[in-house]
Protein backbone atom coordinates (compact mmCIF):
# COMPACT_ATOMS: atom_id res chain seq x y z
CA UNK A 1 0.00 0.00 0.00
CA UNK A 2 2.58 2.10 0.84
CA UNK A 3 4.55 1.41 -2.61
CA UNK A 4 1.33 2.37 -4.48
CA UNK A 5 1.04 5.50 -2.31
CA UNK A 6 4.98 6.89 -3.20
CA UNK A 7 4.16 6.01 -6.50
CA UNK A 8 1.35 8.20 -7.23
CA UNK A 9 3.33 10.91 -4.95
CA UNK A 10 6.49 10.52 -7.98
CA UNK A 11 3.99 10.53 -10.86
CA UNK A 12 1.94 13.62 -10.13
CA UNK A 13 5.17 15.30 -8.61
CA UNK A 14 6.31 14.74 -12.27
CA UNK A 15 3.60 15.79 -13.87
CA UNK A 16 3.21 18.90 -11.87
CA UNK A 17 6.67 19.27 -12.98
CA UNK A 18 5.98 19.55 -16.42
CA UNK A 19 3.15 21.69 -15.78
CA UNK A 20 5.31 24.28 -13.43
CA UNK A 21 6.45 26.21 -16.16
CA UNK A 22 3.33 27.57 -17.41
CA UNK A 23 1.75 27.97 -14.36
CA UNK A 24 4.88 30.13 -12.72
CA UNK A 25 4.35 32.20 -16.51
CA UNK A 26 1.02 32.64 -15.50
CA UNK A 27 0.78 33.10 -12.12
CA UNK A 28 4.53 34.27 -11.19
CA UNK A 29 4.47 31.72 -7.85
CA UNK A 30 7.85 32.93 -6.93
CA UNK A 31 10.13 35.74 -7.92
CA UNK A 32 13.22 34.39 -10.32
CA UNK A 33 16.52 36.36 -10.82
CA UNK A 34 17.38 37.53 -14.40
CA UNK A 35 20.04 36.25 -16.31
CA UNK A 36 22.93 39.07 -16.65
CA UNK A 37 24.34 39.32 -20.15
CA UNK A 38 23.52 41.27 -23.59
CA UNK A 39 21.15 38.93 -25.68
CA UNK A 40 18.19 39.71 -27.70
CA UNK A 41 14.78 38.90 -26.33
CA UNK A 42 12.42 36.82 -28.61
CA UNK A 43 9.51 38.59 -29.79
CA UNK A 44 6.39 37.22 -30.26
CA UNK A 45 6.16 36.68 -34.20
CA UNK A 46 3.08 38.09 -36.44
CA UNK A 47 1.59 34.88 -38.31
CA UNK A 48 1.01 35.65 -42.23
CA UNK A 49 0.73 33.30 -44.98
CA UNK A 50 3.93 34.01 -46.21
CA UNK A 51 5.84 33.28 -43.37
CA UNK A 52 3.66 30.35 -42.24
CA UNK A 53 4.63 28.28 -45.49
CA UNK A 54 7.82 29.20 -45.36
CA UNK A 55 7.73 27.60 -42.44
CA UNK A 56 9.61 30.79 -40.19
CA UNK A 57 6.44 31.62 -38.17
CA UNK A 58 7.10 27.89 -36.35
CA UNK A 59 10.46 28.89 -35.68
CA UNK A 60 9.88 32.11 -34.52
CA UNK A 61 6.82 31.17 -32.81
CA UNK A 62 9.07 27.62 -30.82
CA UNK A 63 12.09 30.51 -30.07
CA UNK A 64 9.64 33.07 -28.39
CA UNK A 65 8.20 29.95 -26.31
CA UNK A 66 11.57 28.62 -25.53
CA UNK A 67 12.90 32.09 -24.24
CA UNK A 68 9.78 32.99 -22.53
CA UNK A 69 8.79 29.90 -20.57
CA UNK A 70 8.27 30.21 -16.93
CA UNK A 71 11.68 29.05 -14.82
CA UNK A 72 13.77 29.50 -17.76
CA UNK A 73 16.28 31.67 -16.19
CA UNK A 74 16.31 29.34 -12.70
CA UNK A 75 16.68 26.16 -15.24
CA UNK A 76 19.61 27.67 -17.35
CA UNK A 77 20.91 28.88 -13.60
CA UNK A 78 20.67 25.32 -12.63
CA UNK A 79 22.57 23.65 -16.09
CA UNK A 80 25.09 26.34 -15.83
CA UNK A 81 26.09 25.50 -12.72
CA UNK A 82 26.09 21.65 -12.76
CA UNK A 83 28.65 22.05 -16.35
CA UNK A 84 30.93 24.59 -13.81
CA UNK A 85 31.04 22.32 -10.61
CA UNK A 86 30.50 18.68 -12.29
CA UNK A 87 32.77 19.46 -15.31
CA UNK A 88 34.58 22.70 -15.31
CA UNK A 89 32.82 24.09 -18.11
CA UNK A 90 30.96 26.93 -19.20
CA UNK A 91 28.80 26.01 -22.14
CA UNK A 92 30.18 29.46 -24.40
CA UNK A 93 32.23 28.98 -27.27
CA UNK A 94 34.67 32.15 -26.80
CA UNK A 95 34.56 31.38 -23.22
CA UNK A 96 37.47 29.57 -21.24
CA UNK A 97 37.80 28.28 -17.55
CA UNK A 98 41.41 27.86 -16.71
CA UNK A 99 43.37 26.88 -14.14
CA UNK A 100 42.34 28.16 -10.35
CA UNK A 101 38.95 29.21 -11.69
CA UNK A 102 41.11 32.00 -14.24
CA UNK A 103 38.08 32.66 -16.74
CA UNK A 104 39.46 33.85 -20.00
CA UNK A 105 38.20 35.05 -23.60
CA UNK A 106 39.81 32.70 -26.83
CA UNK A 107 40.31 36.31 -28.66
CA UNK A 108 43.44 36.92 -26.19
CA UNK A 109 44.68 33.30 -26.53
CA UNK A 110 44.38 33.67 -30.91
CA UNK A 111 46.05 37.46 -30.28
CA UNK A 112 48.86 35.54 -28.10
CA UNK A 113 49.65 32.67 -30.38
CA UNK A 114 50.06 35.57 -33.46
CA UNK A 115 47.38 33.67 -35.31
CA UNK A 116 46.08 37.38 -36.22
CA UNK A 117 49.50 38.37 -37.26
CA UNK A 118 49.38 41.04 -39.95
CA UNK A 119 53.03 40.47 -40.47
CA UNK A 120 56.28 42.65 -40.24
CA UNK A 121 56.06 45.26 -42.80
CA UNK A 122 52.68 46.30 -42.13
CA UNK A 123 53.41 46.49 -38.59
CA UNK A 124 56.49 48.77 -39.66
CA UNK A 125 53.66 50.73 -41.37
CA UNK A 126 51.86 50.93 -38.52
CA UNK A 127 54.57 52.67 -36.55
CA UNK A 128 55.81 54.65 -39.11
CA UNK A 129 52.32 56.29 -39.12
CA UNK A 130 52.32 56.56 -35.39
CA UNK A 131 55.61 58.44 -35.89
CA UNK A 132 53.47 60.90 -38.44
CA UNK A 133 50.82 61.31 -36.14
CA UNK A 134 53.07 62.11 -32.99
CA UNK A 135 55.01 64.60 -35.30
CA UNK A 136 51.94 66.31 -36.37
CA UNK A 137 50.40 66.82 -33.13
CA UNK A 138 53.65 67.95 -31.64
CA UNK A 139 53.59 71.07 -34.07
CA UNK A 140 50.20 71.84 -32.78
CA UNK A 141 51.85 71.83 -29.30
CA UNK A 142 49.85 68.63 -28.46
CA UNK A 143 51.70 65.98 -26.70
CA UNK A 144 51.05 62.05 -28.35
CA UNK A 145 51.12 59.10 -26.41
CA UNK A 146 50.85 55.40 -26.97
CA UNK A 147 50.21 53.09 -24.49
CA UNK A 148 50.40 49.13 -24.65
CA UNK A 149 47.60 47.45 -22.27
CA UNK A 150 48.80 44.10 -21.07
CA UNK A 151 46.36 41.02 -21.93
CA UNK A 152 45.32 38.64 -19.10
CA UNK A 153 46.35 35.67 -21.22
CA UNK A 154 49.69 37.30 -21.99
CA UNK A 155 50.47 38.24 -18.16
CA UNK A 156 49.46 34.71 -17.12
CA UNK A 157 49.47 32.21 -19.70
CA UNK A 158 50.28 29.59 -16.99
CA UNK A 159 47.02 29.68 -16.11
CA UNK A 160 45.19 28.81 -19.64
CA UNK A 161 43.88 25.75 -19.89
CA UNK A 162 46.51 22.41 -20.71
CA UNK A 163 44.69 21.56 -23.99
CA UNK A 164 45.80 25.27 -25.69
CA UNK A 165 49.43 24.08 -25.95
CA UNK A 166 50.45 27.55 -25.33
CA UNK A 167 53.98 28.61 -25.73
CA UNK A 168 55.29 31.98 -26.72
CA UNK A 169 55.52 32.67 -30.04
CA UNK A 170 58.58 33.90 -32.69
CA UNK A 171 56.33 36.19 -33.98
CA UNK A 172 53.08 37.89 -32.88
CA UNK A 173 51.01 41.58 -33.20
CA UNK A 174 52.95 42.73 -29.83
CA UNK A 175 56.33 41.34 -30.31
CA UNK A 176 56.79 42.54 -33.72
CA UNK A 177 55.28 46.05 -32.69
CA UNK A 178 57.72 45.72 -29.39
CA UNK A 179 60.42 45.05 -31.46
CA UNK A 180 60.19 47.82 -34.09
CA UNK A 181 59.23 50.53 -31.26
CA UNK A 182 62.56 50.03 -29.92
CA UNK A 183 64.38 50.67 -33.09
CA UNK A 184 66.75 54.09 -32.30
CA UNK A 185 65.12 55.75 -35.64
CA UNK A 186 61.80 55.94 -33.64
CA UNK A 187 60.99 58.00 -31.03
CA UNK A 188 57.26 57.85 -30.13
CA UNK A 189 56.03 58.13 -26.87
CA UNK A 190 55.78 54.70 -25.35
CA UNK A 191 54.11 52.85 -22.46
CA UNK A 192 54.64 49.06 -22.16
CA UNK A 193 52.08 47.95 -20.00
CA UNK A 194 52.61 44.66 -21.72
CA UNK A 195 56.05 44.47 -20.74
CA UNK A 196 55.78 45.85 -17.41
CA UNK A 197 53.24 43.79 -15.79
CA UNK A 198 55.05 40.74 -16.99
CA UNK A 199 57.89 42.24 -14.64
CA UNK A 200 56.24 43.28 -11.71
CA UNK A 201 53.43 40.32 -11.88
CA UNK A 202 55.32 38.06 -9.27
CA UNK A 203 56.61 40.84 -6.96
CA UNK A 204 53.16 43.02 -6.37
CA UNK A 205 51.02 42.42 -3.20
CA UNK A 206 47.85 43.10 -5.59
CA UNK A 207 45.92 40.74 -8.29
CA UNK A 208 46.82 42.48 -11.62
CA UNK A 209 43.90 40.59 -13.16
CA UNK A 210 40.82 39.23 -11.44
CA UNK A 211 39.92 35.47 -11.67
CA UNK A 212 36.27 36.45 -12.66
CA UNK A 213 37.45 39.29 -15.39
CA UNK A 214 39.31 39.92 -18.47
CA UNK A 215 40.65 43.22 -18.36
CA UNK A 216 42.97 44.76 -15.51
CA UNK A 217 41.94 44.57 -12.55
CA UNK A 218 40.34 48.14 -10.82
CA UNK A 219 42.62 48.22 -8.20
CA UNK A 220 45.52 47.76 -11.07
CA UNK A 221 44.25 50.08 -13.26
CA UNK A 222 43.77 52.83 -10.55
CA UNK A 223 46.38 52.68 -8.75
CA UNK A 224 49.34 51.54 -10.72
CA UNK A 225 47.87 52.55 -14.54
CA UNK A 226 46.57 55.93 -13.65
CA UNK A 227 49.33 57.11 -11.54
CA UNK A 228 51.53 55.37 -14.17
CA UNK A 229 50.06 57.19 -17.36
CA UNK A 230 49.85 60.68 -15.11
CA UNK A 231 53.90 60.72 -14.44
CA UNK A 232 54.63 59.58 -17.97
CA UNK A 233 52.90 62.65 -19.20
CA UNK A 234 54.75 64.95 -16.69
CA UNK A 235 57.89 64.04 -18.12
CA UNK A 236 57.04 64.01 -21.88
CA UNK A 237 55.52 67.75 -21.37
CA UNK A 238 57.43 69.11 -18.65
CA UNK A 239 54.26 70.26 -16.81
CA UNK A 240 53.50 69.48 -13.42
CA UNK A 241 49.92 67.61 -12.64
CA UNK A 242 47.88 67.01 -10.04
CA UNK A 243 49.13 63.93 -7.69
CA UNK A 244 46.75 61.90 -5.37
CA UNK A 245 47.53 58.89 -2.76
CA UNK A 246 46.09 55.45 -1.94
CA UNK A 247 44.38 56.58 1.78
CA UNK A 248 42.82 53.17 2.28
CA UNK A 249 42.70 49.95 0.91
CA UNK A 250 39.44 47.30 1.18
CA UNK A 251 39.75 43.52 0.44
CA UNK A 252 35.60 41.64 -0.38
CA UNK A 253 34.65 39.34 -2.38
CA UNK A 254 31.88 41.83 -3.56
CA UNK A 255 33.57 42.23 -6.15
CA UNK A 256 33.08 45.43 -8.29
CA UNK A 257 32.69 45.54 -12.47
CA UNK A 258 34.75 45.18 -14.34
CA UNK A 259 36.14 42.49 -11.66
CA UNK A 260 33.50 40.14 -11.92
CA UNK A 261 32.53 41.17 -15.46
CA UNK A 262 32.55 37.18 -16.95
CA UNK A 263 31.74 35.34 -13.74
CA UNK A 264 28.43 37.50 -14.02
CA UNK A 265 27.52 36.13 -17.62
CA UNK A 266 27.91 32.90 -16.15
CA UNK A 267 24.52 33.03 -14.88
CA UNK A 268 25.27 30.28 -11.84
CA UNK A 269 22.90 29.57 -9.06
CA UNK A 270 25.12 30.17 -6.09
CA UNK A 271 28.60 33.22 -6.13
CA UNK A 272 31.20 32.60 -8.22
CA UNK A 273 34.24 31.18 -6.37
CA UNK A 274 36.36 34.10 -6.57
CA UNK A 275 39.21 35.60 -4.38
CA UNK A 276 39.29 39.06 -2.74
CA UNK A 277 39.96 41.65 -4.36
CA UNK A 278 41.31 44.93 -3.17
CA UNK A 279 39.23 48.30 -3.70
CA UNK A 280 40.85 51.59 -2.59
CA UNK A 281 40.04 55.25 -1.19
CA UNK A 282 42.07 57.75 -2.85
CA UNK A 283 43.94 61.48 -2.17
CA UNK A 284 44.75 64.39 -4.47
CA UNK A 285 47.79 66.04 -3.28
CA UNK A 286 49.13 69.49 -3.39
CA UNK A 287 47.39 72.14 -6.03
CA UNK A 288 50.09 74.63 -6.17
CA UNK A 289 51.32 74.82 -9.34
CA UNK A 290 49.40 72.17 -11.25
CA UNK A 291 48.64 72.30 -14.86
CA UNK A 292 45.00 70.99 -15.53
CA UNK A 293 44.96 69.28 -19.44
CA UNK A 294 42.50 68.83 -21.65
CA UNK A 295 42.90 64.82 -22.45
CA UNK A 296 41.19 62.72 -24.84
CA UNK A 297 42.13 59.62 -25.24
CA UNK A 298 41.21 57.05 -27.97
CA UNK A 299 40.57 52.93 -26.30
CA UNK A 300 39.15 50.12 -26.07
CA UNK A 301 37.42 48.53 -23.26
CA UNK A 302 39.90 48.39 -20.93
CA UNK A 303 39.84 52.31 -20.38
CA UNK A 304 36.44 52.45 -18.86
CA UNK A 305 37.74 51.87 -15.20
CA UNK A 306 40.20 54.64 -15.64
CA UNK A 307 37.89 56.85 -17.31
CA UNK A 308 35.24 56.61 -14.57
CA UNK A 309 38.18 56.85 -12.15
CA UNK A 310 36.58 59.82 -10.08
CA UNK A 311 40.41 61.33 -9.64
CA UNK A 312 40.95 62.16 -13.14
CA UNK A 313 37.89 64.34 -12.82
CA UNK A 314 40.00 66.70 -10.15
CA UNK A 315 43.09 65.79 -12.66
CA UNK A 316 41.84 67.15 -16.02
CA UNK A 317 40.12 70.33 -17.17
CA UNK A 318 38.47 68.14 -19.78
CA UNK A 319 38.63 64.42 -19.98
CA UNK A 320 37.16 63.19 -23.48
CA UNK A 321 36.82 59.38 -24.13
CA UNK A 322 36.59 58.03 -28.17
CA UNK A 323 35.50 54.20 -27.13
CA UNK A 324 37.17 52.14 -30.08
CA UNK A 325 37.15 55.05 -32.19
CA UNK A 326 33.36 53.69 -32.85
CA UNK A 327 31.50 55.79 -29.55
CA UNK A 328 32.70 58.51 -28.35
CA UNK A 329 32.50 59.96 -24.80
CA UNK A 330 31.08 62.40 -22.79
CA UNK A 331 27.99 61.87 -24.44
CA UNK A 332 26.10 65.18 -24.35
CA UNK A 333 29.41 66.74 -25.79
CA UNK A 334 29.31 63.92 -28.59
CA UNK A 335 25.85 63.70 -29.33
CA UNK A 336 25.26 61.94 -31.88
CA UNK A 337 28.81 62.12 -33.44
CA UNK A 338 30.40 59.38 -35.45
CA UNK A 339 34.19 58.30 -36.74
CA UNK A 340 32.93 60.13 -40.53
CA UNK A 341 32.43 63.48 -38.79
CA UNK A 342 35.44 64.77 -40.09
CA UNK A 343 35.21 68.66 -39.52
CA UNK A 344 34.10 67.80 -35.98
CA UNK A 345 36.81 65.78 -35.12
CA UNK A 346 39.44 67.44 -36.65
CA UNK A 347 38.52 70.50 -34.62
CA UNK A 348 38.19 68.54 -31.38
CA UNK A 349 41.22 66.73 -31.86
CA UNK A 350 43.12 70.23 -31.86
CA UNK A 351 41.23 70.99 -29.15
CA UNK A 352 43.48 68.80 -26.18
CA UNK A 353 46.48 68.70 -24.69
CA UNK A 354 47.04 65.04 -24.44
CA UNK A 355 46.45 62.52 -27.11
CA UNK A 356 46.52 59.18 -25.54
CA UNK A 357 45.96 55.97 -27.96
CA UNK A 358 45.73 52.94 -25.56
CA UNK A 359 45.17 49.33 -27.56
CA UNK A 360 45.48 45.56 -25.94
CA UNK A 361 46.47 42.61 -28.13
CA UNK A 362 43.58 41.92 -29.86
CA UNK A 363 43.36 45.26 -31.37
CA UNK A 364 47.07 46.09 -32.23
CA UNK A 365 46.26 45.06 -35.98
CA UNK A 366 44.35 48.26 -36.80
CA UNK A 367 44.81 50.30 -33.71
CA UNK A 368 40.59 51.15 -34.45
CA UNK A 369 41.69 52.80 -37.66
CA UNK A 370 42.31 55.75 -35.66
CA UNK A 371 45.98 56.34 -37.01
CA UNK A 372 45.42 56.83 -40.94
CA UNK A 373 41.86 58.72 -40.06
CA UNK A 374 43.89 61.06 -37.79
CA UNK A 375 46.58 61.85 -40.30
CA UNK A 376 44.80 62.79 -42.55
CA UNK A 377 42.82 64.89 -40.05
CA UNK A 378 45.78 66.63 -39.38
CA UNK A 379 47.45 66.54 -42.46
CA UNK A 380 48.44 70.21 -43.73
CA UNK A 381 46.49 72.30 -46.48
CA UNK A 382 48.51 72.50 -48.68
CA UNK A 383 49.15 68.80 -48.85
CA UNK A 384 47.37 66.52 -51.52
CA UNK A 385 45.59 64.18 -50.08
CA UNK A 386 42.60 62.16 -51.51
CA UNK A 387 38.71 63.49 -51.04
CA UNK A 388 38.11 59.77 -49.90
CA UNK A 389 41.29 57.35 -49.00
CA UNK A 390 40.67 53.64 -48.80
CA UNK A 391 40.79 54.43 -44.91
CA UNK A 392 38.54 56.91 -44.77
CA UNK A 393 36.14 54.89 -46.87
CA UNK A 394 36.53 51.78 -44.57
CA UNK A 395 35.83 54.06 -41.39
CA UNK A 396 32.53 55.68 -43.03
CA UNK A 397 31.77 51.93 -43.53
CA UNK A 398 32.30 50.80 -39.98
CA UNK A 399 30.02 53.73 -39.00
CA UNK A 400 27.48 52.40 -41.10
CA UNK A 401 27.39 48.97 -40.11
CA UNK A 402 27.33 49.83 -36.20
CA UNK A 403 24.48 52.21 -36.45
CA UNK A 404 22.45 48.87 -38.02
CA UNK A 405 21.27 46.71 -35.04
CA UNK A 406 20.38 44.06 -37.78
CA UNK A 407 23.73 44.37 -39.51
CA UNK A 408 26.13 44.08 -36.19
CA UNK A 409 23.73 41.10 -35.06
CA UNK A 410 24.46 39.35 -38.12
CA UNK A 411 28.19 40.05 -37.92
CA UNK A 412 27.86 38.96 -34.05
CA UNK A 413 27.03 34.59 -35.58
CA UNK A 414 29.76 35.61 -38.02
CA UNK A 415 32.49 36.39 -35.78
CA UNK A 416 31.17 33.30 -33.66
CA UNK A 417 31.54 31.00 -36.43
CA UNK A 418 34.97 32.59 -37.75
CA UNK A 419 36.13 32.68 -34.17
CA UNK A 420 36.93 36.39 -34.14
CA UNK A 421 36.02 39.49 -32.77
CA UNK A 422 32.89 40.98 -33.38
CA UNK A 423 35.32 44.30 -34.10
CA UNK A 424 37.61 42.13 -36.18
CA UNK A 425 34.26 41.07 -38.68
CA UNK A 426 33.11 44.75 -38.91
CA UNK A 427 36.72 45.85 -39.79
CA UNK A 428 36.51 42.84 -42.48
CA UNK A 429 32.73 43.66 -43.82
CA UNK A 430 33.86 47.26 -43.85
CA UNK A 431 37.07 46.38 -46.05
CA UNK A 432 35.04 43.93 -48.10
CA UNK A 433 32.55 47.03 -49.02
CA UNK A 434 35.27 49.19 -49.86
CA UNK A 435 37.36 46.49 -52.12
CA UNK A 436 34.60 45.24 -53.82
CA UNK A 437 33.02 48.72 -54.97
CA UNK A 438 36.38 49.60 -56.25
CA UNK A 439 36.95 47.04 -58.45
CA UNK A 440 33.81 48.15 -60.23
CA UNK A 441 35.53 50.90 -61.03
Amino acid sequence: MLTRFLKYVILFSLVGLLFLPQVQLKYHLFSEKPLNGIYLRAISPQNSWKSWIEGKYQDSLSKYFNENIGTRSTLVRINNQLNFSLFHFYNEKNFLIGKNNNLFEDYYINAYKGLDFIGYANMQRRVEGLQQLQNRFQKLGITFIFVIEPSKVGVYPEYVPKYYHLTKPDSSNYLTLARILAEPRYRINVIDFYRYFNLIKDTVSYPLYPLAGVHWSTFAAQTLVTDSLLRFMEHVSGRHLLSYNLSEVTWTKKLIPPDNELAETMNLLSPFPCDPMPYGKYATGDTSGCFYPRVLSIADSYYWVIFSFDILQKTFATHDYWYRFMEFYPSQKYDRKTADSVEFLRNDLKNHDFVVLMATEINLSNLFGFVEKANSFLASEDQAIPAQTREELIIRCKSLIIQDKEWVDLLKEHAKLRNITLEQMIQNAAEYMVDSENNKK
